[in-house]
């Protein structure tokens, strides 16, 4: 499967570029982040006897202990890890014991949650969205559905969906160079009817965006959820996120947005 190769591809290159930037052998900021950052790192199964016990030994707020240099968490460790390590559990192991998969921040990027909705990884996903109660959906929804406006060719991503001006399109790939592709050079932008321009980065906003199969994932979620959650405005919110599998014209994934 193309998409499964590409998420692979994608996590191998965040690896290697995690050792590149010496992270690779230096300590962890709690034996659970090593615990978590070696079944990324090194593809190690997680010993959940041993996730337990140390859990057990650290105060709640050193749950969400960073490690350097990208600021990543536990949580953050096992939302990029292979699911047959058995991130699932672990996640449930840390979460139980008040972990945050917010890891303390008010951008989407650098919360656990953004890395599940990213790498599709379901099994950290759900035990974290079991977590929220009803302002922690909100807050969770309202990083979801966020736009964001540029400043800079740079970070503009390939194949995602934006709004120049008035009109919403899908940028292209960016031209290659000597030393792999140029994220700094201008982004062609290309719309449903054909035509394509290639905009400044101030013309551009990002939309909100996610695999079809993470949205469809959520939507069950909030739809089958006991608690007395706002649907209605959850769901609206989650209808206002593009899929990011479908092509320009192409039909709607999700069963939601097709009304089925």
């Amino acid at each position: 499967d193309y998409q499964v190769r590409l998420k692979q591809a994608s996590l191998q290159i965040l690896r290697l570029l995690f050792r590149s930037m010496g992270c690779s052998g230096s300590k962890s900021a709690t034996p659970v982040n090593g615990i978590c950052r070696s079944a990324f790192e090194n593809k190690k199964s997680i010993d959940h006897g041993r996730l337990t016990s140390e859990v057990a030994k650290l105060d709640v707020a050193l749950l969400n202990s960073k490690d350097e240099p990208w600021g990543w968490t536990a949580l953050d460790f096992l939302a990029l890890s292979d699911v047959s390590l058995g991130t699932g559990v672990a996640a449930e192991i840390l979460l139980a014991a008040g972990a945050d998969p917010f890891c303390g921040a008010t951008d989407f990027g650098e919360t656990a949650f953004e890395k599940c909705v990213k790498y599709k990884n379901f099994d950290v996903l759900e035990p974290c969205l079991g977590t929220l109660d009803v302002p922690g959906w909100d807050a969770f929804m309202n990083m979801l559905a966020a736009t964001n406006k540029c400043s800079s060719h740079g970070g503009i991503g390939e194949n995602v969906w934006v709004q120049v001006r008035d009109r919403k399109g899908k940028t292209g790939i960016c031209p290659a160079t000597g030393h792999g592709p140029d994220q700094s050079a201008p982004k062609r932008v290309l719309f449903d009817d054909g035509s394509y321009e290639f905009p400044s980065p101030g013309d551009i906003t990002i939309l909100p965006q996610a695999d079809s199969s993470v949205l469809e994932f959520i939507f069950k979620i909030v739809s089958d959820s006991q608690k007395q959650l706002d649907k209605n405005i959850l769901i609206e919110r989650l209808m206002n996120c593009e899929e990011a599998d479908r092509s320009i014209n192409g039909e709607f994934k999700c069963s939601f947005r097709r009304g089925s």
